[in-house]
């Protein structure tokens, strides 16, 4: 299975690859993911076409499954997608906002660092964040699990200042954070 997979990756045959990352049995499951896992972590390429064949949506899929092989693959993969996430708009950044919230916390992790990447992205990665109600969610997550948020919170709050001050909203957030 790992061959055939390997091969798939090699073509660009992501959906095939995706069909089994959500199969029913665990070790075709575990075959897919390491090869999925391994290209989507080092090969921007790879990524790119992963959007353009609109599966974006089984990295949320994963982190969603009854199935922990499948929870931790997503977690694993969310950060090198966070770019591609936020790239492809405010519905997808709103999913992974959400898991800002969860309460597994490794897909709260998972959802911190792609987030901190987004925030260190470019104005546009950013604003879709803050459009996604990305910023007002990582206040709450300060507050929430601060031992979780704190190595992130400065960076977060010093790469969002140019975005967030066009938000009274979000400036205001920042304001009650402080007190």
């Amino acid at each position: 299975m790992p061959a055939l997979c390997r091969d798939w990756a090699a073509q660009g045959a992501f959906t095939n690859i995706a069909k089994l990352l959500t199969h029913q049995e665990r070790c075709i499951r575990l075959a897919a993911s390491r090869v999925w896992l391994e290209v989507v972590s080092s090969t921007p390429s790879a990524r790119a076409k992963i959007v353009n064949d609109n599966l974006l949506g089984i990295f949320f899929d994963l982190c969603s499954s009854p199935n922990g092989d499948s929870v931790k693959l997503g977690c694993q993969t969310l950060p090198s997608m966070a770019l591609e996430i936020s790239r492809a708009g405010v519905g997808a950044s709103r999913r992974l906002v959400s898991y800002l919230g969860h309460s597994l916390p490794d897909l709260r992790q998972s959802a911190l660092h792609s987030i901190r990447i987004i925030a260190e992205g470019s104005d546009s990665d950013r604003s879709v964040l803050l459009e996604a109600g990305g910023f007002n969610a990582m206040i709450l997550a300060f507050q929430t699990n601060p031992q979780e948020t704190t190595e992130v919170a400065q960076r977060f709050l010093i790469n969002m200042v140019p975005i967030v001050s066009t938000s009274s909203e979000a400036c205001w957030s920042i304001l009650r954070l402080l007190e």
